[in-house]
């Protein structure tokens, strides 16, 4: 039930709309009997020189009768022929456009004025032509009648001559003749729909929008809806400009009306929008669009944000019908439409109204990649992007939170579907937004991005895509360095947990080339986390590279093994610098995992590599003193070893059996002898075997650097081994190992205390 407020405002509204019509009105006929009164005073002055100038100044009675009934006779045909072609013109034009031309028809004032004219004219004419009665003529003088044929010796009435009233009713024909002239002219330019619209447009005011009963909007968005029906874009654009600055200038006028006049001109604009879609008409659909996108960035300006949600609302709906249609050209247009709004939006703080526009975005780039219109996922991705940025920089959480979210539920539904041009687009705007939002240090938005691009590496991993998968390593890599630069911890994990888990659906996959993106990404987190002492961000590095790591050795990827080995290397020595523990203790205990999977899968180059990073970390431990790190060093060993010895990989059994007496209290220096010399050998031979092999460059380094250290340890037994391998090769290997030895020398020359013999 209303309130008692209700009725006395409803009241105050029509009296209002009442004096707004009169007003109107008012002005309308001031204008039209200034036009006809101008005229009037023309063909009054014009008659009176022609008339003095043709020294017509008596009138003949018989002539003169038979001027006027002839004049009054034509005023009459004139009149019923114009009205009636008036009224076929209006019923045409309404049957063209809408009914509602009838009602512009009734309120033109010139009607009613012409008709006034010639109602005048007609009566006039015969009360001067009943006037001119021959017995006026038969003057009495005396007992004598003198009978007269002029005009200007009948008697007067109405104190005038009856020369002067004849020459008025003269006047009075031509003048409305020339009145035709204008009222014709206004007839013609009401048949005109841009004028009809004007028309009815002008009924759009502040009262109707108020307390009418019927929707001011309805008449002209009759007469657009007929046009967009006969594809007539020229009268849908006016039509639509003209309802757009009204409604903008209601607005300016009184802001109070901005949500309920938003509400009611969008719903409009929708209903249009759908049927243009219907009739599959993307150039009116795109017309729309830019109408929208003028509105809603005006109503960003102003700081109407409830309005500006409607407007990013009644879009996204459009959106997604055009979407559904497969109607490409329409839904980028108001994929551009809903960027301008966002940015507008954004730019003026607007957060809610952002995050509107973010989520219609989300919903027609979901209905473009369900219905698989790649090119235009795109569009809704490259808007999104755009959208994200804007509201990082200026610091809108909440919306850029929405704008992660709805990249993700696009990027998914496009790769579900496959396609991957769209889901690279997605993933590199989510890495510009994750960026943006890292660079200005804002953890959830960033944390959002983190698990939006995991989700979309994820599926696409899942189907295969690996360009996409590399493109979602690529952004989570940068992403992730960011965060761990500006120690924002949260953002980081997640960027690690996002990259563990493409990594091993990738390695699962058997997508080598995304594996080893991966890798590298984690590597950079890893590494500049440990530098930040993010020990929590290093932890779940560590735990990523070695799921990674594992899924690769369970696939057989050997050289996805070995970076993530390696990875994992440079990540703890930065942490051992640090004085990191738990990350230090981690990343031995990941270390050792992965050597155990590598033997179990027969990967001897992954196993040797994995060995020699563990001695490497325990070097670095007893320089720091970090004591309780070794025992995981060397119970990661002994299960290596016992892997190695079991599925018979003597060569990588040697390296393991060095490693171990190097770091094991109990070998006696007898073994360790042994252990040096086997280790050589085989160092001796992967090192040659790498050099053949360019995409495993890293392995000739660090097998070369680590035959360098054993000569510093025990230098004759180096020597005596490489002598001893170097008679067992054959002529097509002594080249490679050759520029091994190269290697190796280099690195122990560099190395403190070397001897100086070569």
């Amino acid at each position: 039930m209303g309130s008692g407020q209700d009725y006395p405002d409803n009241i105050r509204n029509r009296i209002s709309g009442w004096f707004s019509t009169f007003h109107s009105l008012f002005l309308s006929w001031l204008k039209s009997l200034r036009k006809y009164f101008i005229l009037f005073v023309f063909v009054c002055v014009l008659c009176f020189l022609i008339f003095s100038a043709c020294g017509f100044s008596e009138t003949n009675i018989d002539n003169a009768r038979y001027m006027l009934s002839a004049l009054v006779q034509g005023q009459a045909a004139i009149i019923s022929i114009v009205i009636t072609l008036t009224l076929v013109a209006v019923q045409m034009s309404a049957s063209a456009y809408s009914p509602r031309v009838i009602d512009v028809m009734k309120k033109n004032p010139d009607l009613w004025i012409l008709l006034t004219i010639y109602a005048f004219l007609i009566c006039y004419g015969l009360l001067v032509l009943k006037s001119l009665d021959v017995s006026f003529l038969n003057i009495h003088v005396g007992e004598d009648i003198i009978y007269s044929r002029n005009v200007s010796s009948t008697p007067a009435i109405f104190g005038l001559s009856s020369e002067v009233l004849v020459y008025s009713v003269y006047v009075g024909g031509v003048f409305s003749l020339f009145a035709l002239f204008p009222y014709m002219k206004k007839i013609i330019s009401l048949l005109n729909p841009e004028t009809i619209i004007k028309s009815l447009v002008n009924e759009i005011d502040e009262s109707n929008i108020r307390g009418g009963d019927v929707s001011p909007f309805q008449p002209v968005f009759d007469i657009i809806h007929t046009a967009i029906a006969k594809y007539d874009l020229t009268t849908t654009r006016a039509g639509l400009n003209a309802v757009e600055r009204q409604v903008e200038n209601i607005i300016k006028t009184d802001v109070n009306l901005n949500y309920i006049i938003s509400d009611e001109y969008c719903t409009y604009l929708k209903r249009c929008a759908i049927a243009a879609i219907n009739n599959n008409d993307e150039e009116v659909v795109a017309v729309l669009a830019n109408t929208a996108k003028n509105f809603g960035s005006f109503l960003a300006e102003k700081g109407l944000e409830d309005a500006t949600s409607i407007v990013a609302n009644e879009l996204g709906n459009i959106g997604v019908i055009s979407a559904e249609k497969g109607l490409e050209g329409a839904i980028s247009k108001i994929a551009e439409a809903l960027a301008t709004v966002g940015l507008k939006s954004a730019e003026k703080g607007l957060e809610g109204a952002t995050w509107d526009v973010a989520f219609a975005l989300g919903n027609v780039g979901m209905k473009s990649a369900e219905r698989r219109l790649e090119w235009t996922t795109g569009d809704v991705a490259f808007a999104l992007g755009n959208v994200g940025m804007k509201s990082t920089e200026n610091g809108l959480e909440e919306a850029t939170g929405g704008v992660a979210f709805a990249l993700g539920n696009v990027g998914m539904k496009s790769t579900e579907n496959g396609l991957e041009e769209a889901t690279l687009k997605i993933a590199e705007a989510l890495g510009n937004v994750g960026g943006i939002s890292a660079k200005a240090g804002l953890e959830e938005p960033t944390g959002d991005v983190a698990f939006a691009l995991g989700t979309v590496g994820e599926i696409s991993a899942e189907k295969g895509l690996e360009e996409a998968t590399l493109s979602v390593a690529d952004a989570l890599g940068t992403v992730g360095g960011i965060s761990a630069e500006k120690e924002l911890e949260k953002a980081t994990k997640k960027v690690a947990d996002a990259l563990g888990t493409v990594g091993g659906i990738s390695a699962e996959k058997g997508l080598e080339g995304a594996t080893l993106r991966v890798t590298f990404a984690l590597k950079t987190v890893g590494g500049i986390s440990a530098e930040k002492g993010l020990e929590g961000a290093t932890l779940r590095v560590a735990f990523a590279l070695k799921t990674v790591g594992v899924k690769s050795a369970e696939g057989g990827l050997e050289g996805a093994t070995l970076r993530i080995a390696f990875a994992l290397g440079t990540v703890g020595g930065i942490s051992v610098e640090k004085g990191l523990k738990n990350a230090t203790l981690r990343i031995a205990f990941a270390l050792g995992t992965v050597g155990v999977k590598s033997a179990e899968n027969g990967l001897e180059t992954a196993i040797s590599t994995v060995v020699i990073l563990l001695l490497d970390l325990n070097e670095k431990v007893a320089k720091k003193d970090l004591k309780w790190v070794r025992p995981i060093v060397t119970d990661a060993l002994e299960a290596i070893e016992k892997k190695t010895a079991g599925k018979g990989l003597g060569e990588a059994n040697l390296i393991v059996v060095y490693a171990l007496a190097n770091v094991s209290q109990k070998a006696t220096d007898d073994e360790l002898e042994e252990a040096i010399s086997n280790a050589a050998g085989t160092l001796l031979k992967l090192g040659t075997k790498a050099m053949s092999i360019d995409e495993e460059y890293l392995l000739k380094y660090i097998f070369a650097k680590y035959l360098a250290k054993m000569r510093i340890q025990s230098e004759s037994i180096v020597l005596d081994a490489i002598e001893e391998y170097e008679s067992k090769i054959s002529e097509n290997e002594t080249k490679l190992f050759r520029q091994f030895i190269y290697l190796y020398e280099d690195k122990y020359n560099k190395l403190p205390g070397n001897t100086g013999n070569s």
